[in-house]
């Protein structure tokens, strides 16, 4: 498979001998440029980071509304998703969706997803929402006092060395604390919808 806009110069297609030409999921001309085969540049986006922005419910918005679908199911092509504007934020930002990627991905590779795991994804999932709106719209939620990233407070981190008993074990301590009844992530989340602007992204009527 050749993931690329432009076929390589010199190169037959008889003589590739490719089962596939995928030029939709490609880098953009204008990202090729901004790295310009520059390696370190590849270290200012975790793959995990964009992930996180990919599956919330902003870009499922966008994609909806700007691309094609055929019902409710979205059918991605290479516009709009070329124009799908991911945030540049700090490595020490972007940890905050790597952990809590890691936690939602472990849950969901259980053998057995019990109903708390379930739990425990969905809230992790409902934060990841919160925390890219809070990328995309800040002075819309500082307005309305419903930030998230700034209330999170430490997030472990997995390692490789750790096993399952002591990553569930973290996701445990994380979940409570961030589920707790009165805490800012908490109640934040559960007012978010009061915003008309997210109201509309999420789709949820009067």
């Amino acid at each position: 498979i050749l993931v690329d806009r432009i076929w390589p110069r010199g190169v037959s297609k008889e003589k590739a001998n490719l089962d596939e030409w995928n030029k939709n999921i490609a880098p953009s001309t204008e990202l090729r440029k901004w790295f310009d085969h520059k390696e370190e540049r590849l270290e200012e986006f975790s793959l995990k980071y964009i992930l996180s922005i990919l599956n919330s419910k902003l870009v499922y918005f966008w994609l909806y509304w700007m691309g094609k679908r055929k019902g409710e199911m979205l059918e991605l092509y290479f516009e709009p998703l070329q124009f799908i504007p991911i945030k540049k934020i700090t490595s020490e930002e972007q940890s905050f969706f790597i952990k809590l990627a890691d936690f939602i991905i472990f849950l969901k590779q259980q053998e057995q997803v019990t109903d708390i795991n379930k739990l425990f994804s969905i809230y992790f999932e409902q934060i990841v929402d919160g925390m890219v709106y809070d990328l995309y719209f800040p002075e819309l939620l500082k307005q309305n006092n419903r930030t998230i990233i700034e209330h999170l407070g430490e997030l472990p981190a997995f390692t490789e060395s750790m096993s399952d008993n002591q990553k569930l074990e973290i996701i445990n301590t994380v979940f409570n604390r961030l589920n707790e009844k009165n805490h800012p992530v908490r109640v934040n989340l559960f007012y978010m919808n009061s915003i008309p602007e997210i109201k509309i992204i999420e789709g949820v009527k009067e």
